[in-house]
């Protein structure tokens, strides 16, 4: 996700958003020009990575479909709000374009240990195993740290490689300010 105003230490500051997305866009293309079947992007959509990501498969005319793992209200107000108006808007045009996959209650996990976070992400990966096999990648855009909570991108990254799933890290550490 985007950092907020007053996070104390950067991950993912505004001023990469863009070359973020063209990093974000590259590497789609890269990927796309490596495998010969047709392909198709899944994931969340927080300010960030997620929408950037959205919008560059659109832009790409690769197929691709949101995942959140809370009602459209509440994941707003969580994980999208927080950036402003404007990524709420980019956020509320991808879901009215995009197919939308909410979680529901028999995904989430019994054992209370995991967050709605985590079961989120083994649910996409589930997915992505299932309709992707052994061409699914992962694209994640993480700086390498720990995640802020459970089910943050180092979650997501250990789970797809212990499924031996491609992982592409694009480290926003090494994007350039634009």
């Amino acid at each position: 996700m985007l950092d907020a105003d007053d996070r104390a230490t950067p991950r993912f500051p505004k001023e990469k958003v863009q070359q973020a997305k063209d990093t974000i866009r590259e590497a789609l293309q890269t990927i796309r020009s490596q495998h010969s079947t047709a392909l198709k992007g899944i994931a969340g959509a927080a300010c960030g990575g997620y929408i950037l990501f959205h919008e560059c498969c659109i832009a790409l005319d690769i197929p691709s479909e949101i995942y959140l793992g809370l009602p459209e209200k509440e994941f707003i107000k969580s994980s999208v709000e927080f950036a402003g108006k404007i990524w709420v808007d980019r956020f509320k045009k991808l879901y009215h374009v995009l197919p939308v996959h909410h979680l529901k209650t028999d995904q989430i996990q019994k054992d209370k240990s995991f967050s709605v976070w985590e079961d989120t992400n083994n649910w996409m990966l589930k997915d992505a195993f299932a309709n992707g096999g052994l061409n699914m990648t992962l694209l994640a855009l993480w700086d390498g740290a720990e995640s802020d909570g459970p089910g943050g991108t180092k979650h997501m990254v250990m789970q797809a490689r212990k499924n031996d799933g491609e992982v592409i890290i694009i480290d926003p550490k090494k994007l350039t300010d634009k």
